[in-house]
This record gives C-alpha cells, structure tokens and sequence, in this order.
C-alpha cells in the first residue's frame, strides 16, 4: 500500500524446542498507514511481542519480509526507524526526568540544547514541568508512563510500538492513561502501533484492529473500528460499542477453542 509505514508480509516465525521447532507465528500479513493508530489484539504468549522485536531488528522472521517505508529491513539497521515504549516503564532511575525524556532524541543525534528545549516544552504540554529534576522513584506508576510516552513520542523515529504501556496500572490510572495517549495522538499524528489482550482497550484508542489467534499464531480477523473521533468514556457504555466487544471476545473464544 502506498501510504504503508510499516508492512510485514506473510511472516513465519519458528524457535528450537526440544521437539523440534516451535511454530509462533504462521504467515503474518498486516500494515500501518502514516498517522495511523493500530492495535494488535491477543492472548497472553501469542507471539505479540514477537513481532515488536522482528520490527525493532531484535530478531529475524523465520520468511517473510518487513518494509518500513520502502525499506526491506533485510539487514537494514532500524536505528533511526522505531520507538519502543515497554510494559514497565523503564526509566534510567540515575537520571532525572527531563534527562529520561531527552535520552531518545540524544541517541538519534540531536544537538543537547534543542533536546533540552524540546524535553521541557513536551513536559510543559503533559503538565509535569514541575517534576523536571524529579528523579523516577518519587513519580507514581501512571507519571513513569506519561514520561515514557513522552520520551518515545519525542524520539524522531516514524513507527512508535507500545507493548502492552498499561498492562501494571490499576483499572481507572488505566482509562486515564488511555484518554491522556490518544489525546497526545491526535496532537501529534505520530504513527502507532499497540499490542494489547484487552478487547477495550483495543476498540477504545485504535483507528483500526488486527485478532491474533494462539499459537500458532495467525490473523483471524481484521476490524476498522466505525466510532468517530474525538471519543470520551461515555462511548464504553453505548449499544454498538458493547456489541462490537462482544463480538470479538465470541470470535476469538471459537478460534482458541477449534
């Protein structure tokens, strides 16, 4: 697809196993458009975070081929390509928070007086220019992951992979967390790439969703989610949003069960 980002095209994925191999991942096919926000949904050990270190260049397809841009990353450093924000947040704990922000744009080769410049404007846009020197023990588990967004989000690179950002938070830190990304999305227009198991989540933030099934794992389903933009929580209590959840949850349940 022309306006493709990122594109992996009928990836297999096998690990040694003392039968044998390990088949994960069976015949990958998905894409991102630029200012796209996609989700992979999943159960928990499908291979999702498989894929993120495939894109990342952590690890090789088995076959396949994966395009960023109109770049085969055959080879290809992805330096410069992707930004990563993990499950935890991982913030260096011997470095402040405005260091912590400008570590990705240090990294990319940025000049440190426009890191700095763009570190503090970003903190002043989320609301935590207060806590700048701060270092991460003194910050709640909800204001580590907003300096990690921020971190990734300001790191110069064209795909951004968040894997699974708020699986550790309790329930309402979590609809915070969400509001507060997709908001920064639709600032910024970045290109985003979620994996999550969680079906809300999904339907809530993503533009469009790819349904893993277990292993091995192939795409089940492909949905364009039809809610308009902007969304608010009201939204979760609707008729067609609940119906939608439902019908992914039926969707994959037969699929984990055949």
């Amino acid at each position: 697809m022309s306006n493709s980002i990122l594109e992996m095209k009928q990836i297999h994925k096998y690990f040694p196993h003392e039968s044998g191999t390990l088949h994960v991942l069976n015949d990958i096919s998905l894409h991102v458009n630029e200012g796209e926000f996609v989700s992979i949904l999943g159960p928990s050990g499908s291979g999702k975070s498989t894929l993120f270190h495939m894109i990342g260049g952590i690890t090789a397809p088995s076959s396949g081929e994966i395009y960023i841009g109109q770049h085969n990353m055959d080879g290809i450093s992805r330096k410069g390509l992707i930004s990563y924000m993990p499950q935890q947040a991982s913030l260096f704990p011997w470095r402040n928070v405005e260091t912590n922000v400008r570590l990705g744009m240090e990294l990319n080769g940025i000049r440190k007086k426009d890191a700095i410049k763009q570190a503090r404007e970003g903190l002043a846009k989320v609301g935590l220019e207060q806590y700048s020197k701060h270092y991460p023990h003194a910050l709640s588990g909800g204001m580590q992951q907003r300096i990690s967004f921020l971190r990734a989000l300001l790191t110069p690179n064209v795909v951004m992979c968040l894997d699974e950002p708020f699986a550790s938070l309790d329930a309402f830190t979590r609809m915070d967390m969400q509001n507060w990304l997709v908001q920064r999305w639709e600032e910024e227009q970045k290109t985003i790439l979620l994996i999550t198991h969680h079906i809300e989540e999904a339907l809530y933030m993503s533009d469009r969703i790819y349904v893993l099934s277990d292993k091995p794992t192939s795409v089940l389903a492909t949905y364009t989610v039809p809610f308009p933009r902007p969304r608010t929580e009201s939204l979760l209590a609707t008729e067609s949003f609940t119906k939608l959840k439902f019908e992914i949850y039926q969707h994959m349940k037969q699929k984990s069960r055949a």
